[in-house]
Order: C-alpha cells, then sequence, then structure tokens
C-alpha cells in the first residue's frame, strides 16, 4: 500500500489474482508434464511499465506520466503547481524501488517473444516464472532464470537512460 496523487493505491487487488493465476498454470504445466501431452506454461512477472513512451524519466508510483515529466524533472526542476500532481517525486526510495523495475518496451517486446518460442528444459516440468525487467543496475530481482531458459537479453537500463536524460 502506497500513496500516489493523494491516492491510496493497494495491490492486493492485483496480486491475489496473479498468484493464483500462476499457480494454475503450474498445476497444468505438471499434469500436463505427467501425461506428456498439452502445452508448457511460461509466467512472466511484468516490471513497471507505462503506457505509451515509457520514458525512464516518468516512471513513478501511479504507473503513468504525469505532467512534470515534460522536461522540468530532466533539468531536476519540478514547478511547484506540479509538485502536488505526483507526491512520491521527492520520496527517492519509492522512486529507486519503481525504476528498478522498469521494463522498456524493447526489454517488454523481447521477453514476451523469449516466452512464446522457448523450449522448456524438462526440470522445469513444464513452467517456468520468469521476471520480466530490464537490465536495471541496482535492482533487487535476480533474471538468471529468465535469460538462461528463456535466453532472454535485455538491452535496457534504467540508471543509464536517466543518466543519459541528465
Amino acid at each position: 500500500v502506497w500513496y500516489a496523487n493523494g491516492e491510496l493505491m493497494d495491490s492486493t487487488i492485483y496480486a491475489v489474482p496473479k498468484l493464483a493465476g500462476e499457480r494454475l498454470c503450474k498445476a497444468l504445466a505438471a499434469r500436463n508434464f505427467a501425461a506428456r501431452t498439452g502445452p508448457s506454461f511460461v509466467a512472466i512477472r511484468i516490471g513497471w511499465c507505462q503506457p505509451g513512451v515509457n520514458a525512464a524519466m516518468t516512471l513513478n508510483a501511479a504507473g503513468t506520466p504525469t505532467k512534470s515529466a515534460c522536461g522540468a524533472e530532466i533539468k531536476g526542476v519540478v514547478p511547484a503547481d506540479l509538485q502536488a500532481a505526483d507526491s512520491l517525486r521527492d520520496v527517492p526510495l519509492l522512486n529507486h524501488w519503481f525504476r528498478s523495475m522498469w521494463l522498456s518496451n524493447q526489454d517488454f517486446a523481447h521477453v514476451f517473444d523469449r516466452g512464446l518460442h522457448a523450449v522448456l528444459p524438462n526440470e522445469a516440468c513444464g513452467f517456468v516464472l520468469a521476471h520480466g525487467m530490464s537490465a536495471n543496475e541496482g535492482m533487487r530481482w535476480d533474471l538468471t532464470e529468465t535469460i538462461e531458459v528463456l535466453g532472454y537479453t535485455p538491452q535496457d537500463d534504467v540508471q543509464a537512460a536517466l543518466r543519459a536524460a541528465s
């Protein structure tokens, strides 16, 4: 639970069906694997994306670009009338958390392409849970299995994109 734009954001309504879907796919994969028939499943836990351009410098807890993303933040200045529009811009820890989950549009397309075309190893028993994030410097999530099993090669890094924009 966190606040964005003065509004309480609760991820429970998102997390419960996500976890249920992952468990259902894992159970179906196990059944199919044992019967040696049916599809395998790749569940991709998508990082933090925004609609449209999905620029690193506009990421925030609300999940959508804000008015202050039009260039002021790149210069390190957010006009006073826009500061209230996104209350999390002044909270470096939360910005780091959401930015470290960034999945660029290019990497988004690539991880799904790899998930659709992957041939899962027998030890996966027909199911892989993969993290879909860009190669973000300092992130907490491990992309090793996603890279090794799916052949995913993320190209983008939120920190590099932020440095390039400043």
